[in-house]
């Protein structure tokens, strides 16, 4: 009888700690893409930032350069962080996806830049 009341109570403990993990995955799988979202917004921030500059060519060059590096960076650090702690978004294929897309952000951020500049120099 001892053995049976241990084994039940056993049992309500491991069903609880599955909810509550149940809960705690549910949070967590809108975490890679507020990430995403927010380094997006990041990502259009600083490509208006290029977009928007006028003077200084030379500088602008630099800047394109630094960014590329930087949002490889980014990409890295993203695809690295989706595979390992979001096992919603295990899938390859798809951590690829938002990564590109995360790249694909900036150039938006640049060109909404130029036409805000009115330049008509867009490459």
């Amino acid at each position: 009888i001892l053995l049976k009341i241990e084994y039940l109570k056993i049992k309500q403990l491991t069903r609880k700690y599955n909810l509550r993990n149940k809960k705690n995955k549910s949070k967590n799988s809108l975490k890679p893409y507020l990430l995403q979202i927010t380094l997006g917004l990041n990502a259009i921030l600083e490509g208006l930032a290029i977009g928007l500059e006028k003077d200084g060519q030379n500088v602008q060059y630099y800047l394109e350069l630094l960014l590329l590096l930087q949002m490889v960076l980014q990409g890295i650090y993203v695809q690295v962080n989706y595979v390992k702690k979001a096992q919603i978004i295990s899938n390859l294929k798809v951590t690829t996806i938002m990564v590109i897309i995360l790249a694909i952000m900036n150039i938006i951020g640049i060109g909404i830049g130029w036409i805000l500049s009115g330049s008509e120099n867009y490459i």
